[in-house]
């Protein structure tokens, strides 16, 4: 079997300049670096915002922790009519802690 044999005709194309090759790495390098400093821009803008984001998502989030830790506060140290019909009442936490040590107390010694 006999292949073809390739003629060179003496054309440019098989020949590869060098100012050819040093334009094509010139212009891929200026491309990745172009490409690199958009990416790193992107990040850190993405970044900034995303911190901005939680801060303020965590400004709101405190604010009703407390009036939430405030509304819990007054349950548990006022008095309050709850229910009129009913005569329920509200007391402190403490003086529930109170009545419940000395009735306790009471059922101990009476036994």
């Amino acid at each position: 079997m006999t292949f073809p044999q390739r003629r060179d005709n003496g054309s440019s194309n098989s020949r590869v300049n060098g100012s050819t090759v040093r334009s094509v790495v010139l212009w891929s390098s200026i491309t990745v670096i172009v490409v690199l400093v958009f990416t790193l821009l992107a990040y850190q803008y993405a970044e900034k915002f995303q911190s901005s984001e939680e801060t303020s998502t965590a400004t709101s989030g405190m604010a009703e922790l407390l009036a939430l830790r405030r509304a819990e506060d007054s349950v548990l140290t006022t008095y309050q009519l709850v229910d009129k019909e009913r005569k329920i009442y509200r007391i402190p936490i403490e003086r529930a802690m109170e009545l419940i040590a000395s009735e306790s107390a009471k059922n101990v010694s009476t036994r």
